[in-house]
């Protein structure tokens, strides 16, 4: 997971939130799962060990998300379950991305994760509000 950290504080640094988002619903990202999320490939096998292991990606998953709720805009009334919501729309997102087959398909859910993840850092906001251009961002 500290990869997974590292290439997440590097997309909000270079681009913010709209970025991460971007990165880690991406075809590249899905493509390659052995350099990809330790989350979205391990949660059944983590709910399954020991307490000192579950303990140890719940202190690593705090540092995410508090590296996210520090990104989040400051109306966002409970930052922290809105990190929450976006990683597990991110998560849940990749894992079906990367579980049916390369198609359109696929990449229709990335493209709805996206949307769906930035649609909780700002609710009633669209795509191109978001990401502060026309057309907003698609992964």
């Amino acid at each position: 997971m500290e990869d997974q950290s590292d290439q997440i504080r590097e997309a909000l640094a270079a681009g913010g939130l709209d970025m991460a988002i971007g990165v880690y619903l991406s075809a590249a990202h899905r493509d390659n799962p052995a350099q990809g999320c330790a989350s979205a490939a391990l949660l059944p096998e983590i709910a399954r060990e020991p307490s000192e292991t579950r303990q140890l990606y719940t202190e690593r998953l705090l540092s995410l998300v508090r590296q996210v709720s520090a990104e989040l805009p400051p109306q966002v009334r409970d930052p922290e379950d809105v990190a929450f919501g976006i990683f597990a729309t991110l998560i849940g997102a990749l894992q079906m991305a990367r579980a049916v087959e390369r198609t359109e398909l696929s990449d229709r859910i990335l493209a709805a994760g996206a949307q769906a993840a930035r649609a909780q850092i700002m609710p009633g906001r669209d795509d191109a509000a978001l990401a502060g251009k026309e057309g907003g961002h698609r992964a």
